[in-house]
């Protein structure tokens, strides 16, 4: 009997990205799956049609505010423990995955011991060829995190299976077991580095983190390299330094990583001033949540 994954999808008027990958989850090769929709209080009127395809394809459930990715997910999560679920998966509603990617991610998990999160390969949606994800890494010295082999060319599936530090929430696999041991996702930082918190309360609870090169999504982000919105920097900054508080060693090290980072980036017009200084004084605040 193949164990029960619950597959989650947090939708904010993204309405055409999740009808597209669920038209691709409808191919998959692994026949033991659910899908939960969780509509976390968009804001734009969907087409009737989209809405329709969803309901018919998943269980969709609303909230009647934005919670944030977190929030948005715990609300799946739930859900997804009351159905019996062996594994849930997080992935993100703009990806679209390979028929093979659930039954690959499976096998790792049941064959690796003390298993904690799988992750696979990410590529761009919009370039294929070129990884998103290939891997991830903390650095618990000064609270780095990276893609392995962010924006390389794709070189082909090896095989391989490579114990990790850190999973993007894009497409994390976890056991029931853990997530009942751990709890769900910490929902302080409403957007950006509730991954990396995961992944490193995880490591911290004894278990392993693994990447298999042979899971294969893609994901519609732009491979761009141009300055993120107001919020996206706010968020990220924040988030990144209340992470490294609670799990990298040295926080005098991790000012100066991210120090030297965030001011070249500034320089060479690929962050924000302003956001980058608000999140930062509001880390020394102490406040979470979503911005105000």
């Amino acid at each position: 009997m193949m164990p029960k994954v619950v597959i989650i999808l947090v939708n904010y008027n993204g309405f055409t990205d999740t009808v597209d990958c669920l038209k691709s989850l409808k191919l998959v090769n692994y026949p033991n799956n659910e899908i939960i929709v969780v509509d976390n209080g968009s804001t734009v009127v969907p087409d009737p049609e989209d809405i329709r395809y969803i309901r018919e394809n998943a269980l969709l459930l609303e909230s009647n505010s934005n919670l944030g990715f977190s929030g948005g997910n715990n609300i799946g999560i739930k859900e997804a423990l009351n159905l019996a679920a062996d594994y849930i998966l997080l992935l993100n509603n703009d990806t679209v995955v390979e028929p093979d990617f659930l039954i690959e991610l499976v096998k790792v998990a049941e064959k690796k011991k003390n298993v904690g999160i799988v992750g696979g390969k990410i590529k761009y949606y919009s370039a294929p060829d070129i990884i998103w994800f290939g891997g991830g890494s903390y650095d618990d010295n000064s609270g780095y995190v990276w893609h392995e082999r962010y924006n390389q060319q794709d070189e082909g599936n090896t095989g391989d299976v490579i114990e990790q530090s850190f999973i993007t929430g894009c497409l994390m696999l976890i056991p029931v077991g853990v997530i009942r041991k751990v709890g769900t996702l910490s929902e302080e930082f409403f957007l950006y580095a509730e991954d990396t918190e995961f992944s490193c309360r995880v490591r911290h609870a004894g278990y392993k983190l693994w990447f298999c090169e042979n899971v294969v999504i893609y994901h519609k982000v732009s491979a761009s390299t141009g300055a993120g919105s107001y919020q996206s920097t706010y968020y990220s900054v924040r988030n990144t330094l209340f992470v490294a508080k609670r799990y990298c060693h040295s926080m005098m090290q991790c000012y100066r990583t991210y120090g030297f980072l965030w001011a070249k980036k500034i320089i060479k017009g690929k962050m924000k001033l302003k956001p980058t200084i608000r999140g930062v004084f509001d880390y020394w605040r102490g406040l979470t949540g979503p911005l105000q």
